[in-house]
């Protein structure tokens, strides 16, 4: 089992904080997952961030105290357990503004952008079985610099066992420019009318070309009849995207439930 021993640093900018954490050191980490509430050591609210040690929590209320805390994964599914937990009000009137940089500084905040494919379920897929296919992509024009991290929805058929790869490439098949893993563990939900939004970060920003075309891919190694993903779709809610199975079917009326978030 992993273990985390963090020491968080805070940062608020109006209703948002910011957490970082010492690296874990064990050579089959796979990432963090960080809790939140609004008491302590009760946390209805938590998102995989992959390997980065920071994230910024946003959408919190002013005045309210919230608590932290973050686990480990390792590869083979295992959650290390709470870290020590931090709490942390939001100030009841945030920082002084601090005054724009010139157009030569290079020490603005990069500031960020999401681009929601769609978020209401319409039908699903099978994930992880092999008559309908291993591999499923969502294609998707580039609306800034760099991606940071997707969001997809997911649910679960039974028990499944395998891991989801889920990637950023330049074709639907073809080489990868990112990944990262979703485990079975993250996957609660058994119902794809409402599925979990499972939130990938990936180690670093994939750089893209505004524009042009890329495709968010998720796929399995191994397959079973009985325990398998159900990947939700919305209806056709993205136009300038298609949704593949297993890169070789292209649908035009549905679209992966997916939301991108693009840093400049």
């Amino acid at each position: 089992m992993l273990l985390v021993h963090p020491v968080f640093s805070q940062e608020a900018h109006a209703a948002q904080v910011t957490l970082a954490w010492n690296a874990n050191t064990e050579t089959d980490l796979q990432g963090y997952k960080v809790y939140q509430g609004t008491a302590s050591r009760i946390y209805p609210t938590s998102w995989n961030v992959g390997n980065s040690t920071s994230c910024m929590i946003s959408g919190l209320e002013v005045g309210r105290n919230y608590y932290f805390s973050v686990t480990a994964l390792d590869s083979a599914g295992n959650e290390s357990g709470y870290s020590n937990e931090v709490t942390y009000t939001i100030p009841a009137s945030g920082p002084e503004p601090t005054p724009a940089p010139s157009p030569s500084s290079s020490q603005s905040p990069a500031p960020s952008q999401e681009l929601v494919i769609s978020q209401t379920p319409y039908t699903s897929w099978n994930l992880g079985v092999k008559s309908t296919g291993m591999l499923y992509a969502q294609s998707f024009k580039a609306i800034g610099p760099k991606i940071e991290s997707v969001a997809v929805a997911l649910a679960r058929y039974r028990s499944q066992n395998m891991p989801i790869r889920v990637s950023i490439r330049i074709a639907a098949g073809g080489p990868i420019l990112a990944s990262a893993q979703i485990l079975p563990s993250q996957v609660t939900s058994t119902n794809w009318h409402n599925p979990n939004w499972i939130d990938v970060t990936f180690s670093s920003p994939v750089t893209v070309t505004p524009g042009s075309t890329y495709y968010l891919v998720l796929d399995v190694s191994t397959y079973n009849y009985g325990h398998y993903y159900r990947v939700s779709l919305g209806q056709n809610t993205y136009p300038d995207g298609i949704a593949y199975q297993s890169a070789v079917t292209p649908r035009s009326d549905v679209d992966l439930l997916s939301k991108i978030k693009f840093s400049y």
